[in-house]
Parts: structure tokens; C-alpha cells; sequence
């Protein structure tokens, strides 16, 4: 009997001490991330898109896009991707290296990624150095303040290399 309470206990201390999204933002290995769409031109889509919302917010809303996400080998079909951000895309010109944005929920509300909805891809805008925000969402955990995960990866467009992302 006494095993059986320190089994649940230890059970109960391990489910209660996992987050959604511990997979996803494990921060010790480079993950790979790779998207699949339908789109013949999907850079140009999305660039038509998000200049549209941002031109027009009230006339064009935000468009999901349907895409078939793959995380470190574990597929997630019928997903939505779209460009997000304002300085961080329109202000910037780093080819199709756009800031993104993943809803893993868009056409299935009941679908997750490691209990995750939704995912920001960060481009690194003006952070060369690609640790900025890493570094500082680290300090303010381990200060105690409520604060984003993040991790590394690197994306993959429709057999296309696009470069290294903050996952947020």
C-alpha cells in the first residue's frame, strides 16, 4: 500500500511538472522544422497576404494558409502558416527569411504540436547574433518572471532551406 501511495505521488509530482510544449522548446539541440504547402508560389501568397492586412486590416484579415508541418520527424497535417510581425518583416529585407507564424489548430481546433496551438517563428530582425531575445527570456525565468520559451530551429519550405528561427 505504501508503494502504491509513493508510486502516485511521484506520478502525480512528474505530470504536474511537465508543460505543454517541453518537447518543442527544449533548448539543447538544433530542432528541424519543415513546412509543406500546396502553394505553387507560397513566399509570393503569403508577401501578397500580409501586405494586404497590413495595408488594408479591415478590408483583408489575417489569412491562414493550409500546410503540413513535420517537427523533429513528428508530422502535423492541416496546419495553417502565415508572415507575421510590422518591423520585423516590413522593414526588413531578408528574402524569404519572413517572420512566421503556425497554427497547428487553424482547420482542427482539437490539433496540437506537444500540447502547443500556436508557434511564433522569429527571424532575428536586428539581432545578428541570434541570442537576444534567447538570452533575455532565460534571465527573466531564472528570475522568477513570467516569460516566453524559446528554442532554435531550422526551417525547411517545401524542400527549401530558409534559415534559423527563435521559436517562440
Amino acid at each position: 500500500m505504501r508503494n502504491w501511495f509513493l508510486s502516485c505521488f511521484v506520478f502525480i509530482s512528474f505530470v504536474a511538472n511537465s508543460q505543454n510544449g517541453d518537447l518543442v522548446f527544449n533548448d539543447t539541440i538544433l530542432h528541424t522544422l519543415v513546412i509543406e504547402t500546396a502553394l505553387p508560389n507560397w513566399f509570393e501568397t503569403l508577401e501578397n497576404d500580409f501586405q494586404q492586412n497590413f495595408e488594408h486590416p479591415d478590408v483583408y484579415p489575417e489569412i491562414y494558409r493550409t500546410c503540413n508541418v513535420t517537427w523533429d520527424g513528428i508530422a502535423v497535417p492541416n496546419c495553417g502558416f502565415r508572415e507575421k510581425g510590422n518591423a520585423s518583416n516590413s522593414l526588413t529585407n531578408f528574402g524569404k527569411k519572413k517572420p512566421f507564424k503556425i497554427a497547428f489548430d487553424e482547420f482542427d481546433n482539437n490539433q496540437t504540436l506537444d500540447g502547443l496551438k500556436k508557434i511564433n517563428l522569429n527571424n532575428f530582425t536586428n539581432d545578428p547574433s541570434l541570442m537576444h531575445d534567447v538570452i533575455a527570456f532565460k534571465l527573466f525565468r531564472d528570475a522568477g518572471l513570467v516569460a516566453s520559451r524559446t528554442s532554435y530551429a531550422k526551417l525547411i519550405i517545401n524542400g527549401e532551406y530558409i534559415g534559423v528561427y527563435v521559436i517562440i
